[in-house]
Protein backbone atom coordinates (compact mmCIF):
# COMPACT_ATOMS: atom_id res chain seq x y z
CA UNK A 1 0.00 0.00 0.00
CA UNK A 2 3.13 2.23 0.83
CA UNK A 3 4.70 1.80 -2.82
CA UNK A 4 1.16 2.24 -4.42
CA UNK A 5 0.84 5.59 -2.49
CA UNK A 6 4.82 6.56 -3.36
CA UNK A 7 3.29 5.88 -6.84
CA UNK A 8 0.88 8.21 -6.89
CA UNK A 9 2.28 10.72 -4.83
CA UNK A 10 5.17 11.51 -8.02
CA UNK A 11 2.89 11.25 -10.73
CA UNK A 12 0.69 14.07 -8.69
CA UNK A 13 4.20 15.94 -7.55
CA UNK A 14 4.52 15.87 -11.82
CA UNK A 15 1.24 17.55 -12.38
CA UNK A 16 1.57 19.95 -9.80
CA UNK A 17 4.89 21.09 -10.88
CA UNK A 18 3.32 21.69 -14.13
CA UNK A 19 0.86 23.65 -12.98
CA UNK A 20 -2.36 21.22 -13.18
CA UNK A 21 -3.07 21.36 -9.41
CA UNK A 22 -2.05 23.20 -6.62
CA UNK A 23 -2.37 20.50 -3.74
CA UNK A 24 -0.24 17.10 -4.13
CA UNK A 25 -2.91 15.23 -1.60
CA UNK A 26 -1.32 12.24 -1.83
CA UNK A 27 1.22 13.11 0.04
CA UNK A 28 -1.11 14.18 2.73
CA UNK A 29 -2.33 10.72 3.03
CA UNK A 30 -0.59 9.29 6.28
CA UNK A 31 1.35 6.11 5.61
CA UNK A 32 1.13 2.50 7.48
CA UNK A 33 3.10 1.50 9.78
CA UNK A 34 6.15 -0.85 8.20
CA UNK A 35 5.37 -4.73 9.96
CA UNK A 36 8.66 -6.09 11.52
CA UNK A 37 7.24 -9.51 11.30
CA UNK A 38 9.99 -11.89 9.36
CA UNK A 39 13.19 -13.03 10.25
CA UNK A 40 13.93 -13.03 7.00
CA UNK A 41 12.83 -9.50 6.22
CA UNK A 42 15.62 -7.75 4.44
CA UNK A 43 17.55 -4.66 5.73
CA UNK A 44 16.70 -1.15 4.80
CA UNK A 45 20.03 -1.37 2.31
CA UNK A 46 18.08 -3.87 0.25
CA UNK A 47 20.67 -6.47 0.66
CA UNK A 48 18.81 -9.56 2.06
CA UNK A 49 22.27 -10.94 4.53
CA UNK A 50 21.82 -15.07 4.71
CA UNK A 51 24.44 -15.04 7.37
CA UNK A 52 22.51 -12.70 9.56
CA UNK A 53 19.46 -14.59 9.27
CA UNK A 54 20.79 -17.90 10.12
CA UNK A 55 22.13 -16.01 13.14
CA UNK A 56 18.80 -14.80 14.34
CA UNK A 57 17.20 -18.82 13.61
CA UNK A 58 20.43 -19.88 15.95
CA UNK A 59 19.42 -17.54 18.57
CA UNK A 60 15.80 -18.69 18.47
CA UNK A 61 16.23 -22.24 18.55
CA UNK A 62 19.54 -22.24 20.93
CA UNK A 63 17.04 -20.40 23.89
CA UNK A 64 14.29 -22.15 23.24
CA UNK A 65 16.29 -25.69 23.90
CA UNK A 66 16.92 -24.49 27.00
CA UNK A 67 13.74 -23.29 27.91
CA UNK A 68 12.03 -26.39 27.29
CA UNK A 69 11.63 -29.23 24.86
CA UNK A 70 8.02 -28.34 23.97
CA UNK A 71 9.39 -24.93 23.57
CA UNK A 72 11.78 -26.04 21.38
CA UNK A 73 9.66 -28.65 18.76
CA UNK A 74 7.45 -25.73 18.02
CA UNK A 75 10.27 -23.35 16.88
CA UNK A 76 11.60 -26.26 15.16
CA UNK A 77 8.35 -27.04 13.18
CA UNK A 78 7.58 -23.43 12.34
CA UNK A 79 10.62 -23.07 11.10
CA UNK A 80 10.31 -27.03 8.81
CA UNK A 81 7.27 -24.62 7.49
CA UNK A 82 4.50 -25.85 9.22
CA UNK A 83 1.08 -22.71 9.93
CA UNK A 84 -0.08 -22.75 14.12
CA UNK A 85 -2.85 -24.52 13.40
CA UNK A 86 -0.24 -27.90 11.58
CA UNK A 87 1.47 -27.69 14.64
CA UNK A 88 -0.92 -27.67 17.05
CA UNK A 89 -3.06 -30.59 14.86
CA UNK A 90 -0.10 -33.08 14.26
CA UNK A 91 -0.71 -36.69 15.46
CA UNK A 92 2.00 -39.01 16.63
CA UNK A 93 0.12 -41.16 14.09
CA UNK A 94 0.67 -38.85 11.26
CA UNK A 95 4.56 -39.20 12.06
CA UNK A 96 6.21 -42.56 10.74
CA UNK A 97 10.17 -43.06 11.56
CA UNK A 98 10.46 -45.77 10.01
CA UNK A 99 9.35 -45.07 6.58
CA UNK A 100 10.95 -41.17 7.53
CA UNK A 101 7.70 -39.06 6.86
CA UNK A 102 5.00 -37.00 8.58
CA UNK A 103 1.79 -36.31 6.93
CA UNK A 104 -0.12 -33.00 7.23
CA UNK A 105 -3.25 -33.86 7.21
CA UNK A 106 -5.06 -32.25 10.07
CA UNK A 107 -5.55 -28.72 11.57
CA UNK A 108 -6.64 -27.51 15.22
CA UNK A 109 -8.52 -24.16 14.62
CA UNK A 110 -9.91 -21.65 16.75
CA UNK A 111 -13.12 -22.24 17.32
CA UNK A 112 -14.75 -18.71 16.76
CA UNK A 113 -18.19 -19.85 18.35
CA UNK A 114 -17.03 -20.34 21.62
CA UNK A 115 -15.18 -18.12 24.04
CA UNK A 116 -11.80 -20.46 24.18
CA UNK A 117 -10.58 -22.05 27.51
CA UNK A 118 -7.40 -22.76 26.11
CA UNK A 119 -6.40 -24.83 28.88
CA UNK A 120 -9.27 -27.72 28.16
CA UNK A 121 -7.88 -28.37 24.81
CA UNK A 122 -10.13 -30.98 22.79
CA UNK A 123 -13.07 -28.74 23.73
CA UNK A 124 -11.89 -25.27 22.23
CA UNK A 125 -10.39 -25.79 19.23
CA UNK A 126 -11.77 -27.28 15.75
CA UNK A 127 -10.35 -30.28 14.37
CA UNK A 128 -10.62 -30.44 10.35
CA UNK A 129 -8.70 -30.93 7.57
CA UNK A 130 -5.60 -28.68 6.47
CA UNK A 131 -6.40 -25.11 4.91
CA UNK A 132 -6.37 -26.51 1.30
CA UNK A 133 -6.54 -29.58 -0.27
CA UNK A 134 -2.78 -28.52 -1.55
CA UNK A 135 -1.87 -28.21 2.25
CA UNK A 136 -2.58 -32.12 2.89
CA UNK A 137 0.73 -33.24 2.10
CA UNK A 138 3.19 -35.81 2.85
CA UNK A 139 6.55 -34.56 3.88
CA UNK A 140 10.05 -36.62 4.47
CA UNK A 141 11.62 -36.31 8.05
CA UNK A 142 15.08 -34.68 7.60
CA UNK A 143 17.35 -36.42 9.66
CA UNK A 144 17.41 -33.64 12.66
CA UNK A 145 13.78 -33.29 12.61
CA UNK A 146 13.19 -36.88 12.99
CA UNK A 147 15.85 -36.73 16.25
CA UNK A 148 14.25 -34.09 17.53
CA UNK A 149 10.55 -35.34 17.38
CA UNK A 150 11.61 -38.59 18.49
CA UNK A 151 13.39 -36.86 21.82
CA UNK A 152 9.77 -35.13 22.15
CA UNK A 153 8.33 -38.21 22.09
CA UNK A 154 10.23 -39.92 25.07
CA UNK A 155 10.15 -36.73 27.00
CA UNK A 156 6.30 -37.10 26.81
CA UNK A 157 6.33 -40.62 27.79
CA UNK A 158 8.36 -39.70 30.82
CA UNK A 159 6.15 -37.69 31.83
CA UNK A 160 3.59 -39.83 31.45
CA UNK A 161 5.12 -42.64 33.56
CA UNK A 162 6.42 -39.50 35.90
CA UNK A 163 2.42 -38.23 36.45
CA UNK A 164 1.12 -41.88 37.03
CA UNK A 165 -0.42 -41.65 33.93
CA UNK A 166 -2.23 -38.95 34.61
CA UNK A 167 -0.33 -36.46 31.68
CA UNK A 168 -2.02 -37.81 28.56
CA UNK A 169 -5.12 -38.79 27.14
CA UNK A 170 -7.50 -41.03 29.18
CA UNK A 171 -4.68 -42.71 30.99
CA UNK A 172 -2.76 -43.11 27.89
CA UNK A 173 0.44 -41.15 26.44
CA UNK A 174 -0.28 -37.80 24.40
CA UNK A 175 -1.41 -38.36 21.01
CA UNK A 176 -0.07 -34.98 19.58
CA UNK A 177 3.34 -33.59 19.40
CA UNK A 178 2.87 -30.43 21.08
CA UNK A 179 0.68 -30.39 23.99
CA UNK A 180 -1.17 -28.88 26.64
CA UNK A 181 -0.32 -28.85 30.65
CA UNK A 182 -2.30 -31.97 31.30
CA UNK A 183 -0.88 -33.79 27.94
CA UNK A 184 -4.19 -33.08 25.99
CA UNK A 185 -4.13 -31.14 22.47
CA UNK A 186 -2.95 -27.60 22.75
CA UNK A 187 -5.06 -24.81 21.52
CA UNK A 188 -3.70 -22.82 18.50
CA UNK A 189 -3.95 -19.72 20.07
CA UNK A 190 -1.58 -20.81 22.54
CA UNK A 191 0.98 -22.00 20.66
CA UNK A 192 0.67 -18.56 18.76
CA UNK A 193 1.15 -16.73 22.12
CA UNK A 194 3.88 -18.57 23.73
CA UNK A 195 5.95 -18.38 20.65
CA UNK A 196 5.52 -14.43 20.69
CA UNK A 197 5.92 -13.85 24.11
CA UNK A 198 9.35 -16.15 24.01
CA UNK A 199 10.69 -14.27 20.67
CA UNK A 200 9.76 -10.94 22.40
CA UNK A 201 12.29 -12.12 25.10
CA UNK A 202 14.99 -12.35 22.46
CA UNK A 203 14.80 -8.65 21.09
CA UNK A 204 13.29 -5.36 20.48
CA UNK A 205 9.25 -5.85 21.12
CA UNK A 206 7.11 -4.72 18.10
CA UNK A 207 6.78 -1.17 17.78
CA UNK A 208 4.07 0.40 20.56
CA UNK A 209 4.53 -2.37 22.89
CA UNK A 210 6.15 -2.56 26.05
CA UNK A 211 9.12 -4.72 26.67
CA UNK A 212 9.15 -7.99 28.87
CA UNK A 213 11.25 -7.28 31.65
CA UNK A 214 13.48 -10.68 30.80
CA UNK A 215 14.40 -8.29 27.43
CA UNK A 216 15.46 -5.54 29.73
CA UNK A 217 17.95 -8.10 31.37
CA UNK A 218 19.41 -9.91 28.21
CA UNK A 219 22.48 -7.69 28.64
CA UNK A 220 24.29 -10.79 30.35
CA UNK A 221 23.53 -13.34 27.68
CA UNK A 222 26.07 -13.11 24.60
CA UNK A 223 23.67 -14.03 21.67
CA UNK A 224 22.65 -11.62 19.64
CA UNK A 225 19.57 -9.52 20.14
CA UNK A 226 16.48 -10.55 17.16
CA UNK A 227 13.58 -8.56 15.59
CA UNK A 228 10.35 -9.29 16.67
CA UNK A 229 8.36 -11.70 14.51
CA UNK A 230 5.32 -13.58 14.53
CA UNK A 231 5.06 -17.23 14.01
CA UNK A 232 3.92 -17.25 10.39
CA UNK A 233 6.74 -15.45 10.06
CA UNK A 234 8.93 -18.27 10.37
CA UNK A 235 7.23 -20.02 7.13
CA UNK A 236 9.28 -16.94 4.85
CA UNK A 237 12.66 -17.09 6.59
CA UNK A 238 11.55 -21.06 5.58
CA UNK A 239 11.01 -20.31 2.09
CA UNK A 240 13.72 -17.63 1.71
CA UNK A 241 16.31 -19.97 3.46
CA UNK A 242 15.51 -23.24 1.05
CA UNK A 243 15.47 -20.33 -2.11
CA UNK A 244 18.63 -19.12 -1.15
CA UNK A 245 19.57 -22.76 -1.66
CA UNK A 246 18.66 -22.77 -5.03
CA UNK A 247 15.40 -24.90 -4.37
CA UNK A 248 12.97 -24.03 -7.29
CA UNK A 249 10.08 -21.75 -5.70
CA UNK A 250 7.38 -24.63 -7.25
CA UNK A 251 8.92 -27.37 -4.55
CA UNK A 252 9.04 -24.28 -1.86
CA UNK A 253 5.12 -24.60 -2.77
CA UNK A 254 4.76 -27.91 -2.50
CA UNK A 255 7.30 -28.55 0.68
CA UNK A 256 4.72 -25.91 2.71
CA UNK A 257 1.72 -27.00 0.71
CA UNK A 258 0.20 -23.09 -0.42
CA UNK A 259 0.84 -23.90 -4.26
CA UNK A 260 -1.17 -25.66 -6.58
CA UNK A 261 -0.09 -29.14 -7.56
CA UNK A 262 0.19 -28.52 -10.98
CA UNK A 263 3.76 -28.38 -13.06
CA UNK A 264 6.11 -25.79 -14.47
CA UNK A 265 8.06 -25.49 -16.91
CA UNK A 266 12.11 -25.97 -15.98
CA UNK A 267 13.87 -23.04 -16.82
CA UNK A 268 16.62 -25.08 -17.88
CA UNK A 269 14.99 -28.30 -19.94
CA UNK A 270 11.55 -26.30 -20.87
CA UNK A 271 10.19 -29.87 -19.52
CA UNK A 272 7.53 -29.89 -16.62
CA UNK A 273 8.43 -30.72 -13.57
CA UNK A 274 6.36 -32.08 -10.45
CA UNK A 275 6.08 -31.25 -7.10
CA UNK A 276 6.44 -35.48 -6.24
CA UNK A 277 8.17 -37.28 -3.48
CA UNK A 278 11.72 -37.23 -5.27
CA UNK A 279 12.06 -33.82 -5.51
CA UNK A 280 10.34 -33.28 -1.70
CA UNK A 281 13.51 -35.75 -0.56
CA UNK A 282 15.59 -33.06 -2.66
CA UNK A 283 14.16 -30.35 -0.53
CA UNK A 284 14.34 -31.96 2.56
CA UNK A 285 18.18 -32.58 2.29
CA UNK A 286 18.48 -28.45 1.74
CA UNK A 287 16.59 -28.15 4.90
CA UNK A 288 19.06 -30.40 6.65
CA UNK A 289 22.08 -28.32 5.12
CA UNK A 290 20.27 -25.32 6.56
CA UNK A 291 19.29 -26.25 9.77
CA UNK A 292 21.02 -29.00 10.88
CA UNK A 293 24.00 -27.45 12.14
CA UNK A 294 21.52 -25.36 14.29
CA UNK A 295 20.03 -27.51 15.59
CA UNK A 296 23.20 -29.80 16.34
CA UNK A 297 24.40 -26.83 18.33
CA UNK A 298 21.29 -26.48 20.76
CA UNK A 299 21.81 -28.27 24.29
CA UNK A 300 18.88 -31.00 23.58
CA UNK A 301 20.01 -32.25 27.15
CA UNK A 302 19.33 -29.32 29.12
CA UNK A 303 16.10 -29.55 26.73
CA UNK A 304 14.79 -33.04 27.96
CA UNK A 305 15.99 -31.88 31.72
CA UNK A 306 14.33 -28.47 31.83
CA UNK A 307 11.28 -28.85 34.56
CA UNK A 308 9.34 -26.19 33.17
CA UNK A 309 6.43 -26.44 31.49
CA UNK A 310 6.82 -23.88 28.51
CA UNK A 311 3.01 -23.96 27.49
CA UNK A 312 1.12 -23.33 30.21
CA UNK A 313 -1.05 -20.85 30.81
Amino acid sequence: MNRFLDKIENMLGGLRDEGFLDVNSAALVPRLRERRGTVAQAPKRGVFIENETKTEVSTILQTAAERGIQLFIVCLLAFAGLRKSEIAGLRWDAVDFEAGRMSIWEQRKRNRRKKADRDEGEGTALVTDTKTEESHRELPLPPTLAAALKMVRRWQREMHLASGRRFGVKGEPPTHVVVNPSGGAVHPETVYERWADFVRTLGAAPEGSARTESAKTRADDERPPVIYLHLHAARDTCATLLALRGVLPHLIGAWLGHQPKGMIASPVTGEYIHGDWEFRVMVAEQWELIFGPIVTSCDMDKAMKSGKYQLSA
